[in-house]
C-alpha cells in the first residue's frame, strides 16, 4: 500500500511540473468563477490527501476503514 500511494504522489508531481502554469490558472479561476470552480472541484484535494499520507505512512493502515 505504501509504494502504491508513493508511486501515486510521484505521478501527480510529474504531472504539476509538466502542467505547472495550467494548474495555476485553474486555481485562480477557480476563484473568479463558476465553471473554474466546478472544473477544480476535487483534483487538488487528492494529491493534498496522496502527499499526507505519503509523508505519513502511520496513517495507511486506518484508510480501509475510512473508505468503506
Amino acid at each position: 500500500m505504501t509504494e502504491l500511494v508513493q508511486e501515486s504522489k510521484a505521478i501527480w508531481d510529474n504531472e504539476a511540473f509538466r502542467r505547472g502554469n495550467s494548474i495555476v490558472s485553474q486555481r485562480v479561476m477557480a476563484q473568479v468563477s463558476a465553471v473554474g470552480k466546478f472544473r477544480d472541484n476535487g483534483n487538488f484535494g487528492y494529491y493534498q490527501k496522496i502527499s499526507e499520507l505519503a509523508s505519513n505512512p502511520a496513517a495507511l493502515p486506518l484508510l480501509p476503514e475510512k473508505v468503506s
